[in-house]
């Protein structure tokens, strides 16, 4: 396949078409989305930037590392937000506000579990499910719905 790319691009080279145009549709490829922070990596160490983002629901899929998610540095918009993580191992730390209701949705072959300063909880092939914050909660506010799932690996969410 790498083979047959090079002869690809030298015989466009050789008639004529110039490189610019034969590299843009890789260079389109490799951009990431504006506000795009997270990527889905073998192995990486990833956390939320320092500074306020714009919200964009969080899929993220990783074979081995740590994840910090800050929720506090953001503004859900009304309705239903996801975060959605897929990792082998590792763990993973989730800083949610005070006011936002939340649904988690914790699936493990083998992990521990310490959900919003409980008691740390552990799993070996289970799956964990929690509500918090959903007294009161008008029909059009934020609501905020995590989905974890791990091979080995221990999870935090906490309110701050």
């Amino acid at each position: 396949a790498i083979f047959a790319a090079i002869i690809y691009i030298l015989v466009r080279l050789w008639k004529g078409v110039p490189s610019e145009e034969i590299m843009r549709p890789l260079m389109e490829f490799q951009k990431e989305t504006p506000n795009g922070i997270w990527k889905n990596k073998f192995f990486s160490v990833q956390s939320s930037p320092f500074s306020s983002y714009e919200w964009e629901d969080v899929h993220i899929q990783g074979l081995f590392g740590d994840l910090h998610i800050d929720v506090t540095d953001t503004v859900l918009p009304k309705g239903t937000s996801l975060i959605s993580v897929r990792q082998g191992i590792g763990k993973i730390k989730i800083d949610l506000p005070y006011e936002i209701p939340v649904r988690i949705h914790y699936t493990t072959l083998f992990g521990d579990a310490r959900l919003f300063n409980t008691h740390k909880k552990r799993l070996i092939n289970e799956s964990l499910h929690m509500k918090d914050s959903y007294e009161g909660v008008q029909k059009d506010s934020a609501e905020l719905i995590i989905t974890l799932s791990t091979w080995a690996g221990d999870v935090e969410v906490t309110r701050k």
